[in-house]
């Protein structure tokens, strides 16, 4: 049972690290002292206030700008959700940080990055593999270093993110976005990023962050920016929360659509090496897919994310989609107004609309929750 047990992370700092890579067996995240727990680098820019899981259920806890620490050996893949881009570095919510909008995850190792995801998905893994093989990065380098630690590893995510936001790729685990199979195309936008750092005697990635996020945010892609889009107080307020959930646990709606991500990432993982994951614990199975219920998890979420507009006196009461005070009557609303299609989950307006795909008032209303929605629309959108 992928969340059977929610562990909690210690205090202490890693003596060392051995790197691991995501092709072998046998390769798996380890210190020099098991007191010292097991590090996790999230980075787009380091990412902070995060919720950090592994495949067991135990969460992993902030130690520093993009750090996360499991008090035992994580069970794969690892899962990260929510959080900010910390563009300043200085491993607080401050103005100018950006909301992480992106479900992040890897397969195996040190390493949680936009080059780990693309790793996962089967539509983007050779495409990724092949753009970094171009600049002599292995598949172990994938799953171990982060943009602070590469110029290559920085190039291309930074040339990956203005991709994807230019693009309006929302989900990186969407099996079915087209764009994600030709990021081998960017090959020419990478070599111009590499020579303008090497060009750059003063370059660093602190300041790369922040050029990349005022450019997106001057074009006008869809980044929330802490100040501007998102009140200092709402952010830090925001933050605090997770905290008190990774050290208290997670409430019942949060924990089942981890765990149905979690399993739509072993899912991917399976299409993609024949495994299902979990490596690096000792549980077994995770091949299988579980049904996703409508009533116990698809209608918490749009009570949670939808209800506010799409109820009777809402901004959005006028609208075919409605959150109804029963589940039953929700499901009813969604098939009778046509708002799924099963045939092509991802084009389903429901989910078209709720991720912002399709412009929408109350913007990506569904965030890390889309892959919970998609799940239950593929298996057939039952009234479960």
């Amino acid at each position: 049972c992928i969340m059977k047990t929610i562990y909690k992370a210690g205090i202490g700092v890693i003596a060392s690290m051995l790197l691991i890579g995501c092709g072998g067996n046998n390769s798996e995240t380890t210190a020099s002292n098991a007191s010292s727990g097991y590090i996790m680098n999230v980075q787009r820019g380091p990412i902070i206030g995060a919720k950090v899981i592994d495949s067991s259920g135990q969460i992993a806890k902030q130690i520093g700008s993009g750090k996360y620490k499991f008090a035992s050996k994580p069970v794969y893949p690892v899962l990260v959700s929510g959080g900010y881009i910390d563009v300043d570095r200085d491993g607080k919510i401050s103005v100018g940080d950006v909301k992480n909008d992106l479900n992040l995850t890897t397969p195996k190792g040190s390493a949680v990055t936009l080059l780990t995801t693309l790793e996962v998905n089967p539509k983007s893994k050779s495409e990724i593999e092949n753009l970094a093989k171009q600049y002599g990065l292995s598949v172990d380098d994938i799953c171990n270093k982060v943009p602070d630690d590469s110029r290559e590893v920085e190039a291309l995510s930074n040339v990956i993110y203005k991709y994807i936001k230019d693009n309006k790729v929302k989900n990186l685990l969407n099996e079915n976005e087209t764009k994600l199979q030709t990021l081998s195309s960017l090959k020419g936008n990478v070599d111009s990023e590499i020579r303008r750092y090497k060009n750059n005697s003063s370059h660093n990635p602190k300041d790369e962050e922040k050029i990349l996020m005022d450019n997106l945010k001057r074009k006008g892609d869809d980044i929330k920016k802490v100040g501007v889009d998102i009140d200092l107080t709402t952010a830090e307020n925001e933050v605090k929360k997770v905290k008190r959930e990774m050290e208290n646990g997670l409430d019942n709606v949060t924990k089942k659509e981890i765990e149905n991500e979690l399993n739509h990432v072993k899912n991917l993982i399976k299409n993609t090496t024949g495994t299902g994951g979990n490596t690096g614990g000792n549980t077994t199975g995770g091949n299988t897919t579980t049904a996703v219920s409508f009533a116990n998890t698809v209608y918490p979420v749009f009570k949670n994310k939808c209800q506010i507009c799409h109820t009777s006196g809402g901004v959005a009461a006028g609208f075919p989609f409605q959150v109804l005070s029963t589940a039953s009557a929700t499901y009813n609303n969604i098939i009778t107004n046509s708002l799924v299609n099963t045939t092509s989950a991802a084009s389903s307006i429901l989910l078209q609309k709720g991720s912002n795909a399709v412009p929408h008032r109350g913007g990506n209303a569904l965030g890390t929750s889309y892959n919970t929605v998609l799940s239950w629309i593929q298996q057939g959108a039952q009234n479960n």
